[in-house]
């Protein structure tokens, strides 16, 4: 993926996201996690007793295949689609939203069926920027005893050509969670440019001065995480398991640095949302989801 243009994305597509749930795959590192009513991420469902699960989050429609797992994610209004495969386990995006690209990821789960490392290889071109270019990626996930996300590191590097010259870029996403007594308090956000020697930083502190009980610990829409590549993972609970309370508030201090040259800045924006009877988010920051029942498709 283009990171140039990423650069330019980050300060404004903040988006904090509160997950769905947990699984059982075959890996074996599952560090003993019980996960949210011990459900399979992998399977949508965010409540074990009645089978609710994820059926869309913002623009996107969730597809599950004949064994009640996650097929494909698509967006709605143009090709941006992530299919999945099992056995090995692969994820394969799609995008021509503006860059036209295809990245495959080469996937490993734990026992709990989150994320914990990947391999990435991408082809990708455009016609704005009369580009073309071929990269690879990795990533690696850790997670507290709790089910919580606890870091996410993230790699990548691409040749090509744009404007008609070639060019070499390669970075280093590292991204940090702190939680406390069930809440997440603070992402820590830093993004490195090998080449050009950009650093751009970031932290979001979030405040819980209203109650919202987040009852199936989901994730909704208020954070990017590093990658845009991962920007769908939490909300399928790939990534583990939400807070216990949903935050009122974020505050969103950033430094972009780019050789001598810097922007640094501080943002804080409120939290709204919706429930569902059933205490599950119907809106979250004006994305709504909806959600059906996995026998409703037996």
């Amino acid at each position: 993926m283009k990171k140039d243009f990423l650069w330019s994305l980050m300060a404004v597509m903040i988006a904090m996201t509160i997950s769905v749930s947990l699984v059982s795959c075959d890996n074996d590192d599952d560090n003993g996690i019980s996960g949210v009513n011990n459900v399979s991420a992998l399977t949508g469902i965010i409540d074990k007793e009645s089978g609710l699960r994820l059926k869309s989050f913002g623009e996107y429609t969730v597809y599950y295949n004949n064994e009640g797992l996650f097929d494909s994610i698509a967006h709605k209004d143009y090709l941006d689609d992530y299919a999945f495969q099992y056995g090995p386990d692969k994820i394969r995006r799609r995008n021509n939203s503006f860059y036209n690209y295809v990245t495959e990821f080469a996937v490993n789960y734990d026992k709990m069926g989150r994320m914990t490392s990947y391999e990435s290889q991408e082809t990708g071109s455009s016609i704005y920027f009369e580009s073309n270019w071929t990269g690879t990626g990795s990533a690696s996930y850790t997670y507290d005893n709790e089910g919580h996300l606890t870091s996410m590191t993230q790699s990548g590097g691409e040749t090509g050509i744009e404007f008609g010259k070639p060019y070499t870029s390669s970075w280093i996403e590292k991204v940090t969670l702190t939680w406390e007594n069930g809440l997440l308090k603070e992402i820590a956000y830093e993004d490195i440019g090998l080449e050009n020697a950009r650093t751009w930083s970031a932290v979001y502190t979030f405040g819980y001065d209203t109650e919202y009980v987040n009852k199936h610990k989901q994730w909704v829409y208020f954070y990017v995480f590093g990658d845009n590549n991962s920007i769908f993972l939490p909300y399928l609970g790939l990534m583990g398991i939400g807070p216990d309370k949903l935050p009122s508030s974020v505050t969103f201090t950033y430094k972009d640095k780019l050789g001598t040259v810097g922007n640094d800045g501080t943002e804080t924006y409120p939290c709204s949302y919706e429930f569902n009877a059933d205490g599950s988010v119907a809106k979250a920051n004006g994305w709504e989801y909806t959600y059906e029942y996995a026998t409703d498709s037996k």
